[in-house]
């Protein structure tokens, strides 16, 4: 399976340079209500231009789980559940904030699939724009689970925000193409066990410095994901 696309503008935050982000363009009494992943996705949303009138997919591992942890502690000690953390603890919180916030009108996913959620955020971004004729807006964020989830952890990494204004196109600049492990196809790329979402940052970086290194290889335990910019 394989499916092209271009990217027209990208933003990204990162807890390796700023605690938390900044949101001016939200008002100081809903923004205080916001978790910092709710604000580390809205920060790309707002980051790139036009994003207010496109179709959206939001995507991220595990959400606001932070939030529900929270809850479920309140819980555990008989104390009450705030009503406005409880509605804030789904996983489309950021889709459904930004729409609010920015007066979008079109349609949003939220979508979450395991290891490979970052690249079937961009299936899902892709097929929209595909069938739409439309850029789309997509939004990836996550962030370090808390101790007690880490037994269950296999990725480690910062928190991370990355968006995207993609279109879909049969000879867009970026390929992306998934490889069954029954299919044994040699390769000379470079390929990594870093968590998708770190090892494209990462890759994005070397082709915006014009490195050579046009393609990466993302290994699952299924598969391979393979991505190449022409």
């Amino acid at each position: 399976m394989e499916f092209r696309f271009n990217i027209h503008h990208q933003a990204q935050w990162s807890s390796k340079l700023h605690d938390t982000p900044e949101l001016p363009e939200v008002p100081a009494m809903q923004r205080r209500r916001l978790s910092r992943l709710t604000k580390m996705a809205l920060r790309v949303c707002f980051d790139m231009p036009g994003t207010s009138v496109l179709p959206s997919v939001f995507a991220s591992r595990h959400g606001e789980i932070s939030r529900t942890l929270t809850l479920l502690n309140q819980m555990i000690a008989g104390e009450p559940l705030s009503p406005a953390a409880f509605s804030q603890s789904v996983h489309n919180t950021a889709s459904g904030t930004y729409a609010i916030q920015a007066h979008n009108t079109q349609s949003s996913s939220a979508l979450c699939a395991g290891a490979e959620t970052l690249p079937m955020a961009l299936l899902e971004a892709w097929s929209i724009s595909q069938y739409r004729q439309t850029p789309v807006l997509l939004v990836y964020v996550d962030e370090p689970q808390a101790v007690c989830y880490q037994l269950f952890q296999d990725e480690l990494g910062d928190a991370l925000a990355l968006g995207w204004i993609i279109d879909a196109h049969p000879q867009g600049q970026i390929l992306s193409e998934w490889r069954p492990n029954t299919v044994t196809t040699p390769s000379t790329s470079p390929s990594t066990s870093l968590p998708m979402s770190l090892a494209w940052q990462w890759w994005q970086q070397q082709v915006q410095s014009e490195s050579t290194m046009k393609s990466i290889i993302c290994r699952h335990p299924k598969g391979e994901w393979h991505w190449h910019v022409a």
